[in-house]
C-alpha cells in the first residue's frame, strides 16, 4: 500500500491471498419476517482462481455488450455450495444470519466468501446492493 500511495497518493486495501474456492451468499427478502431461508449459496467459478474486475465488467451493460461482440463474454457457472460441502453451507448462513441482526441487513445483500476443501470459511466482503453474479 506504501508504494501505491507514493505514487498516485491514494491510501488502499490490500487483501491478502485466500485458498480455496469463491463462493456468494445472495439475500433476496420479499417480506419483513424474511430470514435466511431466502439465501442462495452458490460457487462463482469463472473460469480463473479469482474473478477479476475485467471479468465483472464483461457482464454489464456495454462493457458486456463489448464483451459480447468481441466474443469474450462468459457468465460465471453457479454450483449449489450444500451438494459438496453441507458444513460450509451451514457455517455461512450463521454468519449471515449474525449480520441480519448485528448490522440490520434485510431487503437485498450478498455476501462473498472464499471456502477451503476442509469448510473453512474466509469472508471477502458484503454487498447491501450487490451487483451480479
Amino acid at each position: 500500500s506504501r508504494r501505491v500511495f507514493a505514487a498516485y497518493r491514494d491510501d488502499v486495501v490490500v487483501q491478502p491471498y485466500v485458498t480455496g474456492r469463491n463462493a456468494r451468499a445472495s439475500f433476496l427478502g420479499l417480506k419483513p419476517d424474511t430470514g435466511v431461508e431466502a439465501l442462495g449459496i452458490v460457487f462463482v467459478e469463472s473460469g480463473s482462481d479469482f474473478q477479476t474486475m475485467e471479468d465483472s465488467l464483461a457482464l454489464y451493460g456495454d462493457t458486456g455488450e463489448a464483451a459480447r461482440a468481441a466474443g469474450t463474454y462468459a457468465e460465471p457457472v453457479l454450483l449449489p455450495v450444500a451438494a459438496s460441502q453441507p458444513r460450509a453451507d451451514a457455517r455461512i448462513r450463521r454468519i449471515a444470519q449474525s449480520l441480519i441482526a448485528g448490522l440490520g441487513l434485510r431487503d437485498v445483500f450478498s455476501v462473498d466468501f472464499r471456502i477451503e476443501a476442509d469448510d473453512s470459511i474466509h469472508l471477502i466482503e458484503f454487498e447491501v446492493c450487490p451487483g451480479l453474479p
